[in-house]
């Protein structure tokens, strides 16, 4: 989560200040992302997986990789 400081002169914002934490997600987080994922994929509710990383990186390389082959393997 990035925590946003605006700087304010008068009734205008003149800077913002982003502070965010850095981490890897617990497993815990992991586990339920590739699951719901999984299913999605799996079930055919899902038409497309988009991922979005804000340059960040991605959360956790081996969900993506395993949500990816899924994909791959359900449009054969």
């Amino acid at each position: 989560t990035t925590a946003k400081t605006r700087v304010v002169a008068g009734n205008q914002q003149v800077v913002r200040i982003d502070e965010e934490e850095v981490a890897a997600l617990p497993p815990q987080v992991v586990d339920v992302l590739r699951g719901r994922l999984l299913e999605a994929v799996g079930g055919g509710t899902i038409a497309a997986v988009v991922f979005e990383d804000y340059a960040k990186g991605p959360p956790d390389r081996a969900l993506l990789e395993t949500v990816v082959a899924a994909a791959r393997a359900r449009r054969r």
